[in-house]
């Protein structure tokens, strides 16, 4: 009896752009689609890996976060990213 059961998660759609995730017994699957008129939604990548990556991917992901919130604050000037030292 096969026990790997497949596990889809709710989508991100951004736009014309949908991210899919799926996990199936130790794989896992990552895919991105794009909306052609006429056509629908068309798979453009997918990528599939062991489950053991997932801790990594997930490091990776959050350190993109942090760095591209930190360009963001730093190209619209926003004064809560600065840091100001006084004299003491």
């Amino acid at each position: 009896m096969n026990s790997a059961k497949l596990q889809k998660f709710q989508p991100i759609v951004s736009g014309e752009k949908k991210l899919s995730l799926s996990v199936e017994g130790d794989s896992v699957t990552l895919s991105l689609d794009t909306w052609e008129e006429g056509l629908g939604w068309c798979t453009q990548k997918t990528l599939n890996f062991d489950s053991d990556v997932l801790e990594e991917l997930h490091g990776l992901i959050s350190a993109a976060r942090i760095r591209a919130a930190r360009n963001r604050s730093e190209d619209s000037g926003d004064i809560l990213g600065k840091l100001i030292s006084f004299p003491s």
